[in-house]
């Protein structure tokens, strides 16, 4: 067998002179290149080369995007038996210079936008000649010969890739006629792209992965192959409808937007996954795919020859493969390297293994080196596709190949089926104090389930001698606008524990901090650990137990914005009044929370002194729907009435006694029965006896200092919150006659689902999400306490993760100082363990209920005193905290 690539690309163009091989959309329409028409062209290129002196295995450089031009460019460099040398058109110039400086390419086609960064580098470059740049005018105008053509031997070096630019010395990969064709050769035995595929090529050409399955399998095989340069949805979608293209070969991110963008749209996602797994049975047992023909409306979107997805160039996460299969797609995962040339395993079409890369192709080998005891190992690869070695650097390639074999560098364990899955880089595996291997891939998927959470990368983090896992996290803004969650530290924070409940404790992330900006990764999607390591993990960093830190400012300005543009006075007004609110820098892109620190209480502040300023009323909702200080700019413009003049104040106006004072929202009044009819009293006094029952037998409840609650007036009892059963057994631990006038303030994400909805007002829950409408929950709970009647309020805001007590929310400190109502410290113990978070259901346990003495808002403020609080409300809410803790 020849192991040629320019003879194989002239026997595909001599069989099939006149099929479309390339098509390019240009405007409004398509233009498209025959077989003839590119082998033509790159007969020409071989003719210009060889009249610029290009000699056998000189390099010649290939930095472009991708368009027609760059295959016909790449074959007619083979056709005189050089060697190419694709680059990243994303690299920097120094990185350029770096590439071709190693490779020695005397030659690079290029344009003059790209070319303009490091034309000034070409100079110092001895053994450069020449730039030529598109669209190619000396090329097109050469005569296309065939006697310049140079048979290619199987050793003969095709291309120089480089892995990164970023070092003096670069890492340049040789891929001979051989690696490349014997690759070709596996992946068409596997009968997954022919003739009559058309494949649309999104990545960039310069990597190997989609150069070869983009680009060589389908203009070898006598197939098609649409250029598109860009990855806008809408594009996309219009293109593989269009073009009527068959395969989409693309990187998991790519399919995550994808199965995002889906999801998002449906209004039910559970239960429409749980009919599709039904409706899938007959693809999995018959290959009959019911689903794609019931979701026809869906598939119409992405043309009507889609057969397959292909992902590679990093982990995709088998949930993402698993529900697009479910919708009715085909999504194939495969393994390689630029070592490899690349394709080492690929997922049979109709054997996948969701989270598997798959099998070996044929004539290529794998194995385990080195197996741990789960198995996992460092992968081997054997066969003609591993490359010849680095360029120029012999001490590295005999590092990695040895004995036959390639040393990936990859961590992976094989199944008895022999499918490959891969945990990691063996470079980046974590190794703790304890000696535990951690494998970051592995927990960063797990970590992916929240939708809240975008990005993550998990890493080490040392204090003390001890080794501990830390994550940096980019948060879905998208996700917590649409539900309206400003709390986004929080949020994260108590995502992270629930979440680490499920993985033993040596893999849970024990800190986080959160990312301002996306994560760096490479064009095929890897995270760049190493510069997440040195450059990202600048702030201090949030512990899961615990309050997260507040973040710096932003400094950096961002360009362009999906708000109302503002005039620059406008801006400047709200920059210098929040610098001074702040007492620090602010820029127009910071983020009021990641940026400034500005949580929901001081959120409500800032409303009102911004409301007093710009003489404006700010709705509670709508501050929850912003989250930068250029889209605070854009409402505060959209809100303040022309004429209408500033009305100075002072900064030190009582805020909280004020809005305390105010009566609730007549919505919020609806929620409230001061005055409970018989039938009430009645269900009251019923689910009272019920609770007492069934804690008693199952909890054995056992219920102290009942005599510290006070007859004859109102009172704040406030407990520590680690269960679900908090709330109904501080209710079955009051008399009958108290307990009808005790509301409890809870989140109204528990309480206003239809099937317990109807309970809420005689329960005398507040059901109110105090993130969003702090102050309609400040109101609330006053105008009750107000009204003779008590109030039950968890000042930890949530469940704790581990049954201890956590840090008191500094709301508890403004409701007790301001109203003066006296407060009952409370402590109940048991519950954790009877229904912990993450448990679906609870289990008996004993359980005690501790009430102490009632507490004065001067005690709790001296109490707190010694803590260094920021002002009276935090010393009351440290205050409480420590009573609480006290009772234990």
């Amino acid at each position: 067998m020849e192991y040629d690539l320019f003879k194989r690309f002239e026997e595909s163009a001599k069989t099939h002179p006149d099929a479309p091989a390339c098509q390019i959309k240009e405007g409004a329409a398509y233009q498209t290149y025959t077989y003839g028409q590119m082998y033509n062209l790159s007969l020409k290129v071989a003719a210009f080369l060889n009249q610029e002196g290009i000699e056998k295995q000189e390099r010649v450089a290939i930095l472009l995007e991708n368009s027609p031009y760059w295959p016909a460019i790449y074959f007619g460099i083979m056709a005189i038996g050089a060697t190419a040398v694709p680059i990243d058109p994303k690299l920097t110039p120094y990185e350029v210079n770096n590439v071709l400086r190693d490779s020695g390419a005397k030659i690079i086609f290029t344009s003059e936008e790209l070319h303009l960064p490091f034309k000034d580098f070409l100079k110092n470059i001895l053994s450069f000649k020449k730039a030529v740049f598109y669209p190619f005018s000396e090329i097109t105008q050469a005569k296309a010969r065939t006697d310049l053509i140079l048979e290619n031997k199987s050793g003969d070096i095709a291309s120089i890739l480089y892995t990164s630019g970023t070092t003096a010395s670069p890492k340049g990969v040789m891929l001979t006629h051989k690696n490349f064709c014997s690759n070709f050769d596996s992946i068409v035995k596997l009968g997954l792209i022919g003739a009559q595929d058309n494949v649309l090529s999104l990545l960039p050409l310069h990597h190997s992965y989609p150069f070869m399955v983009t680009l060589l399998v389908p203009l070898l095989s006598g197939g098609q192959v649409t250029f598109l340069n860009s990855l806008k949805s809408d594009d996309l979608l219009r293109c593989l409808r269009e073009a009527q293209a068959t395969v989409l070969v693309g990187v998991p991110q790519l399919y995550y937007l994808l199965h995002k963008a889906i999801f998002e749209k449906l209004k039910k996602p559970s239960l429409v996954l749980s009919v599709l797994k039904v409706t899938g049975v007959p693809r999995k047992l018959f290959r009959f795919n019911l689903n794609k023909i019931l979701l026809k409306k869906l598939h119409r979107n992405f043309g009507p020859s889609l057969r397959f997805f292909a992902s590679g160039g990093a982990r995709l996460a088998p949930k993402v493969a698993y529900e697009l299969t479910l919708l009715g797609f085909t999504i194939l995962e495969g393994y390689g390297l630029t070592e490899t040339a690349p394709v080492v395993t690929f997922n049979p079409i109709c054997r996948i293994k969701f989270g598997s890369v798959g099998l070996p192709v044929p004539e290529v080998k794998i194995r385990i080196h080195n197996p741990d005891r789960e198995h996992i190992g460092e992968v081997l690869i054997q066969g003609p596709n591993v490359m010849k070695g680095y360029y120029k650097k012999p001490k590295e390639t005999a590092e990695v190949l040895r004995d036959d074999w390639f040393y990936s560098g990859d961590l992976g364990y094989i199944d008895r089926d022999g499918y490959l899955y891969l945990t990691g880089r063996s470079k980046e595996v974590i190794v703790l104090s304890s000696g535990k291997n951690i494998y970051p891939e592995e927990i960063e998927a797990h970590y992916l389930k929240s939708p809240y959470i975008k990005e993550i990368c998990v890493l080490e983090t040392t204090a003390g001698g001890l080794s501990s896992l830390h994550a940096l996290v980019f948060p879905n803004i998208e996700y917590f606008r649409k539900t309206k969650e400003v709390n986004i530290q929080g949020k994260i924070r108590w995502l992270l524990e629930n979440l680490s409940k499920e993985l033993p404790s040596y893999k849970r992330i024990m800190g986080f901090s959160v990312a301002r900006e996306e994560l760096p990764r490479t064009r095929l999607g890897k995270l760049k650990r190493y510069e997440i390591k040195s450059g990202h993990l600048t702030r201090a960093p949030a512990k899961i137990k615990g309050q997260p830190e507040e973040a710096p400012a932003a400094e950096r300005e961002e360009p362009g914005s999906a708000f109302p543009p503002v005039s620059s006075d406008g801006e400047n007004e709200l920059l210098e009044f929040l610098s001074r609110e702040l007492k620090m820098r602010v820029s127009m892109n910071d983020h009021l929370e990641l940026d400034l620190g500005i949580d929901s209480l001081r959120r409500v502040e800032l409303a009102i002194a911004l409301e007093k300023k710009f003489n404006i009323s700010i709705p509670d909702t709508g501050f929850s729907e912003i989250f930068t200080v250029r889209e605070l700019l854009a409402k505060i413009a959209q809100l303040v009435k022309p004429g209408k003049g500033e009305t100075r104040v002072s900064r030190h106006s009582p805020v909280w006694s004020q809005i305390i004072q105010e009566a609730p929202a007549a919505g919020i009044l609806d929620k409230i029965n001061l005055h409970p009819g018989a039938l009430d009293k009645a269900f009251s006094f019923i689910m009272l006896n019920f609770f007492n029952l069934l804690f008693g037998t199952f909890c054995f409840l056992r219920i102290k200092g009942k005599e510290n609650l006070p007859i004859y007036k109102p009172f704040i009892i406030c407990p520590n919150h680690a269960s679900y059963l908090d709330g109904f057994l501080i209710a079955a631990s009051m008399a009958a006659k108290a307990e009808v006038n005790l509301f409890f303030l809870g989140y109204s994400g528990y309480f206003l689902h239809p099937v317990i909805r109807w309970a809420v007002k005689i329960a005398r829950l507040i059901a109110i999400d105090p993130a969003v409408n702090l102050t309609d929950a400040m109101q609330a709970a006053a105008y009750v306490l107000r009204n003779n009647k008590s109030l039950c309020i968890f000042p930890e805001g949530e469940r704790s993760i581990d049954g201890e007590v956590k840090e008191f929310k500094k709301g508890v400190g403004i409701l007790i100082k301001e109203t003066g109502a006296p407060v009952i410290p409370c402590y109940i113990q048991g519950s954790y363990p009877a229904w912990p978070r993450g448990k679906f259901l609870p289990r008996p346990y004993p359980i005690r209920v501790i009430f102490g003495k009632a507490c004065t808002r001067e005690e709790l403020k001296e109490a707190g005193g010694k803590y260094h609080p920021q002002d009276d409300y935090e010393a009351i809410a440290l205050g409480l905290r420590e009573k609480v803790k006290g009772l234990a």
